[in-house]
């Protein structure tokens, strides 16, 4: 695999006249297995010297600079073996050299022995060479990393409103294909649409359905002016949905609203309007009284239930993205989470999942851990 490194920054390690590690590491594999018979015991695959001590030489080394930046192991074929950054590129380099058989776990042993050539590339400052390592880790997908390289799948809302009618939607997206793929049937009246509001990525695609079921559930009381299990929707019954919700000005409770046609459009503007504003972070749900008169207490706990699901969320989930938001000064309500990532990086909001040394290859280092 070909990869893009410029000139001046770019430093081969070119493989020795020893044999390719691959091949080494078949040659140990019979003589490892064989102490294991005799000794009735598991030993470590990393029962060797290590590799790189001659393969990367103090000329090698004496070259790399102090600087951060990105760099990525390569195998005897040319393919991507494994991406990482450091602050300081040749600390991060050595260590590699430097680790000893008793602080260096067995996935890596597997990746030094593979490996015949290192590249790297400088950035300006720590920030950039994370966000390259991502954009490396998403696009790339070396098989040695473990973070960064999974496939998230990313859910948003989408608020269609026409000229008698409003649709709410719940879209689920997978970055690599940069489309939305939702439950939901195709629009059918695009040409009468007037203006689409979409919000998100979320990342927590479960809690997003239990807010996606609530808030139809909520809607549906409102506009029909009464709350019965049993005249809910099949796909709402057991909670989490991704349903579509299409909410017609005809629909609506002449008892709620009026008679009129347009005091019904007015009411269900009002509450299309009322869910963007929940949806986008600005105002958290209200505590609508029970719409029904009847005695059900199934359906008014569901009711009261939903209630929480919804203002707890928003607290938890929708206020902070509008906050993050308007750090990053962003107008645009709908930010791919590739992009969220960055941004955290940029306004050192680094995420748990970025910070936290999730199966590190080095440990200890004179650098910080590398992930995955």
């Amino acid at each position: 695999m070909a990869l893009p490194v410029g000139q001046a920054n770019q430093a081969p390690l070119k493989a020795s006249s020893e044999p390719a590690r691959s091949e080494t590491e078949n040659q140990i594999q019979p003589e490892l297995e064989s102490e294991m018979e005799k000794s009735g015991e598991q030993l470590r695959l990393f029962q060797v010297e290590n590799p790189l001590k001659r393969r990367l030489d103090r000329e090698f080394l004496r070259g790399i600079p102090r600087s951060p930046g990105v760099y990525w192991m390569l195998d005897d074929k040319g393919q991507l073996l494994y991406v990482g950054k450091g602050k300081d590129l040749k600390a991060r380099l050595s260590s590699y050299r430097s680790a000893k058989v008793q602080d260096v776990s067995n996935r890596l042993m597997r990746v030094l022995l593979a490996t015949a050539e290192i590249r790297y590339r400088e950035t300006p400052n720590e920030k950039s060479a994370l966000i390259c390592e991502n954009e490396l880790l998403r696009i790339l997908k070396p098989p040695c990393n473990r973070v960064g390289t999974q496939t998230h799948k990313s859910a948003s809302w989408i608020i269609r409103e026409m000229p008698r009618s409003w649709r709410l939607e719940l879209v689920f997206q997978l970055p690599e294909v940069n489309s939305s793929d939702t439950t939901s049937s195709k629009s059918t009246d695009s040409d009468y649409e007037q203006r689409r509001h979409e919000v998100g990525a979320f990342r927590n695609v479960g809690r997003c359905m239990k807010v996606h079921g609530a808030l139809l559930r909520q809607v549906i009381g409102l506009t029909s002016g009464e709350f019965q299990i049993s005249k809910l929707p099949v796909s709402l019954l057991k909670g989490p949905s991704s349903m579509l919700g299409l909410f017609e000005d005809r629909d609506v409770s002449e008892t709620l609203a009026g008679e009129q046609d347009e005091e019904r459009r007015a009411f269900n503007s009002g509450l299309r309007e009322l869910t963007w504003a929940f949806l986008s972070g600005v105002e958290n749900w209200p505590e609508f009284p029970f719409p029904s008169d009847n005695e059900d207490r199934w359906s008014r706990q569901l009711w009261l239930q939903d209630q929480l699901e919804l203002r707890q969320s928003f607290e938890t989930t929708l206020a902070p993205f509008r906050q993050r938001r308007v750090a990053w000064g962003l107008d645009d309500l709908a930010i791919p989470l590739a992009m969220q990532d960055d941004l955290r990086v940029l306004t050192d909001e680094v995420a748990e999942a970025v910070s936290v040394d999730s199966g590190s290859l080095i440990h200890p280092s004179t650098d910080e851990a590398p992930r995955g």
